[in-house]
């Protein structure tokens, strides 16, 4: 059977004026300048109080800043266990909506007022994130729904917040250029992308739909999607059935459910994999606040804001590298060739390795992802590389080594980016597939850490045979 395609269009950011980018600028540095001081104060200025510094800037500015906060409460491997926590709140506590502001929004949506479309109508939101606000309410046959509203010229903010983050990443981006900080500027360029498909709701609601018939197809067991309510929804707002629990790593919340999270999370990983194998989409944002523990022993997978498409090219690269790490040596040429022209002939060049060299270290950094169990990943070393100058890993360098293996790393990074493909054009699809595996590896850390991610060969062999549902 074959899924309809999946319709995803963007919205265009409006330009925001050079007065709106200072007062923008100028808010951020006073504003890390005062919890940078206060921090002080209190104390030395070690790796974590910086984390609290940029975390209280970022509540301040909200906007693109609780996006990037997102992706490091995410990320523990990436960013480490503490610092990761530091920014847990990013996930689902943005800064408030005046409730006026919102009812103006929803009655400005649906034409109607408020209380001719919901019986009841909460004032305070059950989750206030980046773009938008979840407020629950009641629909008036009774029904209990989440209504979830865009911030009032969340447009303008975002595109003023992209024009102030674009220059200073890029600096950032080339000065340091050693692992994560290497990445900023393809951050922001596809944080840009990312939102403005995020900016129209309706595109939310069809692949609520859509994904909620590819689950049925794919027979999913205790995984659910919201039922979107059509005649309650519109470009900025979306109006779908209520599913309360606890967030995804939120262990105690789950004990106290008295549910067993762990076959949930393999069948959403299962099925994570399956629809990208199998349809060419994939929920683009996996993290803890969008993925429910039900109380009836279920699992809700919220937010379809932001959902991955691979084109032909990204769809082959996936599938050859999950079809390499089940046994087939030849597969990694065809990886590494897929890796090889995003970043260019060069790539080669700044490594210092030929062809086959080069296909070995590709498959030395993806293989042990799916047969090493979850609490002995560390994606520090397999996504941003550590050690790549030298052979040893942080621990066991030297103060001067560890300086001189920093300046060779950061020749290197900054030596790729001169290659053509290099930072150039951003890979949106390969960026948003890295970064679930990195959200799945949180949850196998606390819940499956004896488990692989390939730890049943014999589901994915039957995922890469099983007919392609949508070319989405």
């Amino acid at each position: 059977m074959v899924l309809d395609a999946l319709i995803i269009e963007s919205t265009s950011l409006p330009i925001p004026t050079r007065a709106a980018i200072a007062r923008r600028l100028g808010r951020a540095t006073r504003s890390g300048t005062r919890h940078l001081v206060a921090a002080r104060r209190r104390g030395k200025l070690d790796e974590l109080a910086i984390a609290g510094v940029i975390r209280r800037t970022f509540d301040d500015l909200g906007g693109t800043f609780t996006k990037f906060g997102q992706l490091i409460a995410s990320s523990p491997s990436l960013f480490g266990e503490h610092v990761a926590h530091e920014f847990r709140g990013c996930l689902d506590a943005g800064p408030p909506v005046p409730f006026d502001d919102v009812r103006l929004v929803v009655e400005h949506d649906l034409r109607r007022p408020l209380d001719e479309v919901y019986a009841s109508f909460e004032r305070e939101p059950i989750a206030a994130a980046s773009l938008a606000v979840v407020h629950r309410a009641t629909l008036v046959d009774g029904r209990p729904v989440a209504v979830k509203v865009l911030r009032p010229d969340v447009a303008h903010d975002i595109a003023t917040d992209l024009a102030v983050l674009r220059p200073l990443c890029s600096f950032i981006a080339r000065q340091v250029a050693v692992g994560i900080a290497g990445t900023l500027a393809g951050l922001v360029q596809g944080l840009e992308t990312q939102i403005g498909e995020e900016l129209d709701l309706t595109n939310e609601a069809r692949s609520l739909r859509w994904f909620g018939s590819a689950l049925e197809l794919i027979g999913a067991v205790g995984l659910d999607v919201p039922e979107v309510h059509e005649d309650c929804s519109g470009a900025h707002v979306l109006t779908m059935e209520l599913f309360e629990g606890a967030a995804a790593d939120d262990a105690g919340a789950i004990a106290a459910l008295g549910v067993d999270p762990t076959p949930l999370l393999l069948e959403c990983i299962r099925v994570w994999f399956a629809t990208t194998l199998c349809t060419g989409a994939f929920h683009g944002d996996v993290h803890a606040g969008n993925i429910l523990v039900r109380p009836n022993g279920t699992m809700a997978l919220l937010d379809w804001g932001i959902v991955g498409r691979l084109d032909t090219a990204t769809s082959l690269f996936f599938r050859r590298m999950v079809e390499g790490v089940l046994g087939d040596a030849d597969a990694w040429v065809d990886v590494a060739a897929h890796v090889r022209a995003q970043y260019g002939d060069s790539m080669l060049d700044a490594l210092g390795v030929g062809d086959a060299q080069f296909t070995d270290f590709v498959r030395s950094q993806v293989e042990p992802l799916f047969h090493v169990p979850f609490a002995e990943l560390d994606l520090r070393t397999m996504l941003i590389g550590d050690g790549a100058a030298d052979g040893k890993r942080a621990g066991q360098r030297t103060r001067r080594e560890a300086v001189q293996n920093w300046w060779s790393e950061r020749k290197r990074q900054r030596a790729l980016m001169e290659t053509e493909g290099y930072g150039g054009g951003f890979d949106q699809a390969t960026f948003l597939l890295s970064k679930q595996l990195v959200y799945f590896e949180r949850y196998g850390k606390m819940f499956l850490p004896d488990t692989k991610l390939l730890d049943d060969p014999a589901v994915f062999r039957a995922l890469l045979d099983a007919p392609v549902l949508s070319t989405a």
